[in-house]
């Protein structure tokens, strides 16, 4: 079993596994042939591609000193080469000095998205992708009209309007431990919104802010 968490603190993701090389005897030829650990990571489906983004090796000194937790007895890997906003899958794979390397069977089923932390106001709050140019560029399936406010107090109101004045969409944001909201460009009446230009406001009892947003289909 793998835990994945993301760290809003440091804008990264922690991957963590418990030890199991200390008793690991291979059933076949009834020998310790442990080699490595391989962590892969996707930012498209459960079912891949995926990449593989770290090897460890529990026999390296080195490794054990960065990547092991003696007290909690768990391999931890943080993941710090990744984009806010994009959601990823993780696996973590084994491997026998024969080269035979099990299968993704732990691969996680709901993405995890990389987020900022709550701001204490809202000095810099922005938007993107902003222009919105026919997709978000976020590569995982059913994000690609994602539009993302981020560096949000815990608590605040977005508010999207059109520049006749009429109230597209309101979004409650109430999230401790993230900074970020998402809009899918639908309206409150779950209609697609057109291309154009469109007004947003922030308000939060730390601050407001307000910007245009460019959409672009």
């Amino acid at each position: 079993p793998i835990d994945v968490i993301p760290i809003p603190k440091d804008q990264t993701i922690s991957i963590s596994w418990p030890e199991i090389v200390k008793d690991r005897v291979n059933p076949i030829s009834g020998k310790a042939d442990f080699k490595e650990y391989r962590i892969y990571r996707s930012a498209r489906t459960f079912n891949g591609p995926y990449e593989r983004i770290k090897i460890i090796r529990p026999s390296s000194r080195l490794h054990v000193r960065d990547y092991f937790d003696e007290l909690e007895n768990l391999w931890v890997y943080t993941d710090d080469e990744i984009s806010l906003g994009v959601s990823y899958f993780y696996t973590v794979t084994s491997l026998d000095s024969a080269g035979q390397e099990s299968f993704m069977t732990n691969r996680i089923e709901e993405p995890v998205k990389a987020a900022n932390q709550p701001a204490e106001n809202t000095l810099n709050v922005t938007v993107f992708p902003n222009p919105f140019r026919r997709k978000s560029g976020f590569p995982t399936p059913g994000e690609e009209n994602s539009i993302v406010w981020t560096n949000l107090p815990a608590r605040a109101t977005i508010a999207i309007y059109t520049t006749s004045g009429e109230l597209v969409r309101k979004i409650e944001h109430d999230n401790f431990n993230v900074g970020e909201a998402v809009w899918d460009q639908l309206s409150d009446a779950k209609q697609k919104t057109a291309p154009g230009i469109y007004f947003w406001t922030v308000s939060s009892e730390v601050g407001t802010a307000k910007g245009t947003l460019l959409l672009i289909k």
